[in-house]
């Protein structure tokens, strides 16, 4: 979670999905279901069946696995070639696997640090909607939950002959020493392609974090140890500097071996100064700052170079929050051709708003077909039914969600998408099942994708600001 502070605006989607994703499945124990959503009693995942748009048939499923201690199992179930269950051809392949070690005393509770070789992709725009669009890991969340008081030292995802997103999967194992006030971490990233190792896709980098008296970061220097064959060579075709045409290209940021970061701490703000490299080449530092308020009740993140090419390019966010630290709308305001904020030629973006109800639960931004927005349906108790997703003024959903209960505790989440480009009638994609929390595991967390910090509370943005 070394990542520099840029903002995406994400649009109405990126809204929608912070409010009905309840802390948008952060580490801890932010939930993916929406809020208020889960009744009085938590729950886990118990299973996940997927179901094929135009058929309706059943093609998959998850099934998930607590019995261990510090130990998340979860496996593919598959009708095989056939397409029938319960035949000889039926397959059975790993899904998610998170191994933990619990915090040893005076063990740092540090945050894992992202992964530079691929949050490389993620700092490319066409790397980024490549990201986007299968799922895939960005490198600075992952798709094991966080366990109190414990740190994730194994994540294995579809590393078998099978998966319900495709057949490509990887082993990333971690490990974290400490010695005085200098922590180091570890990642080793392994790939698989149809169940098989990749030797060519494999990664691995190391962070020194250097500790002040509190126990905060002061330092934090990232080294990648081994890329990919194309990183690689992206790397040495980026020494003499940035290449926009050829990051697009290559689906990748030319920063992507090495950075450097430290912080000054004050009352109220956190000061971070980033050296950025291109290849192992020094190529820019951007400074930033964080400020809270708590009167004005207002998150103000200042930045003043564009990330690209290291040219000044000034831009403050201020971030409006609730009493409950809910996010309620941000506004980017970026220098113009002076190249100076707070004059005349400044360009102001307002971001999106985020809406609330006095219980703290997401109010509907959805009255009836033309306008764009989310839709909320609540039962007696004022639990979420449905939530659907309105992407403009055409009055046709692109996403629905369905919540059942059983007594006080979420029973099941059915999730509908079109049958197709073609035909916009909303079909049964995915069910969710789930079971009473267990000990140790956090409740609700997201079954099925990353663990994000929501930049819809003010928790998750300043998690995002790298530090604890």
């Amino acid at each position: 979670m070394l990542k520099s502070f840029y903002v995406k605006s994400g649009g109405l989607l990126a809204t929608f999905s912070c409010l009905l994703l309840a802390g948008c499945g952060g580490g801890g124990s932010s939930s993916s279901l929406p809020s208020g959503a889960t009744g009085s009693s938590p729950v886990v995942p118990a299973s996940i069946e997927y179901f094929d748009r135009g058929t309706g048939n059943l093609t998959g499923k998850v099934v998930y696995d607590y019995s261990t201690a510090d130990l998340l199992r979860s496996r593919y179930l598959s009708p095989g070639e056939d397409g029938l269950w319960d035949t000889g051809d039926d397959t059975e392949s790993l899904f998610l696997e998170c191994e933990y070690i619990a915090h040893e005393e005076g063990d740092s509770a540090l945050p894992r640090q992202r992964f530079l070789p691929v949050h490389a992709i993620a700092r490319s725009p066409t790397g980024a909607a490549a990201l986007a669009e299968s799922g895939q890991p960005d490198g600075e969340a992952m798709y094991c939950p966080s366990l109190d008081d414990h740190r994730v030292t194994r994540e294995e995802y579809c590393t078998g002959a099978r998966c319900p997103h495709g057949n490509g999967g990887y082993r990333m194992v971690l490990s974290r020493e400490r010695e005085g006030s200098v922590v180091t971490d570890s990642q080793t990233l392994t790939a698989y392609q149809d169940g098989l190792e990749d030797g060519l896709l494999g990664q691995s980098q190391q962070t020194t974090i250097t500790l002040d008296e509190e126990g905060r970061p002061e330092t934090i220097e990232v080294d990648v140890l081994e890329t990919d064959f194309a990183s690689g060579m992206l790397a040495d075709a980026c020494e003499t500097g940035s290449n926009a045409a050829l990051e697009t290209l290559q689906y990748r940021s030319c920063k992507l071996l090495d950075e450097t970061v430290r912080y000054t701490y004050a009352d109220n703000s956190v000061e971070r100064e980033v050296d950025y490299y291109h290849g192992y080449v020094f190529n820019h530092t951007e400074h930033s700052m964080r400020t809270l308020d708590r009167e004005l009740n207002t998150y103000t993140v200042e930045i003043d170079k564009d990330f690209i090419s290291g040219a000044p390019s000034p831009m403050v966010v201020v971030y409006q929050f609730n009493a409950r630290d809910q996010v309620t709308g941000y506004t980017t305001r970026k220098a113009g051709e002076d190249g100076l904020l707070d004059t005349a030629d400044d360009v102001v973006i307002p971001g999106p708003t985020y809406e609330w109800l006095a219980d703290g639960k997401p109010k509907s931004t959805w009255q009836a077909p033309g306008d764009e927005g989310v839709h909320y349906q609540h039962d007696a108790k004022g639990r979420v039914l449905t939530a659907t997703f309105y992407p403009d003024a055409s009055g046709k959903p692109l996403i629905k969600h369905d919540f059942a209960y059983a007594g006080d505790r979420l029973q099941k989440e059915e999730l509908f998408k079109p049958r197709s480009a073609e035909d916009p009638a909303l079909v049964l994609t995915r069910r969710t099942s789930y079971r009473a929390a267990v000990a140790g595991f956090p409740a609700g967390f997201n079954a099925e994708g990353l663990q994000y910090f929501s930049n819809a509370t003010l928790s998750g943005l300043v998690r995002r600001f790298d530090l604890p």
